[in-house]
């Protein structure tokens, strides 16, 4: 059976900082790589302001800041703001997605859901599509 996106939410990771065994988009051998967990994706994007809004890359640095780290998993990251982004939309949750994820965003064309949802948030808060 299919898990739900609330499934995917909480599969039961712990984050994790790695030392990198070889250079990984433009960061050396020994640089320390974050790999979040989808909670940590939820809580950052619940955690901007109403009326800004932050992108993927902003979110990969600030996480990884956080967790005394060089730099977050892109990979995961990607696909963690897409469990969050559908949890929310599955529960009627006001996660606001919206705030991270633009017309420009790759996640935005893998959304289950209409993305023009997000775009009327967008408007409502001042963002930029």
């Amino acid at each position: 059976m299919k898990k739900s996106w609330a499934e995917k939410m909480n599969p039961g990771m712990v984050a994790e900082v790695k030392s990198l065994g070889k250079s990984f988009q433009g960061f050396p051998v020994g640089a320390k790589l974050l790999i979040p967990t989808p909670t940590m994706v939820k809580e950052y994007v619940s955690r901007i302001p109403r009326g800004e809004s932050r992108t993927t890359l902003q979110m990969r640095a600030d996480l990884a800041s956080e967790n005394d780290a060089d730099t977050t998993c892109p990979l995961c990251s990607g696909i963690f703001l897409r469990i969050v982004a559908e949890a929310s939309f599955e529960a009627g949750d006001q996660v606001p997605v919206w705030r991270i994820i633009d017309s420009k965003s790759p996640t935005r064309k893998k959304l289950s859901f209409d993305p023009t949802i997000l775009d009327e948030h967008r408007r409502e808060e001042g963002l930029p599509a």
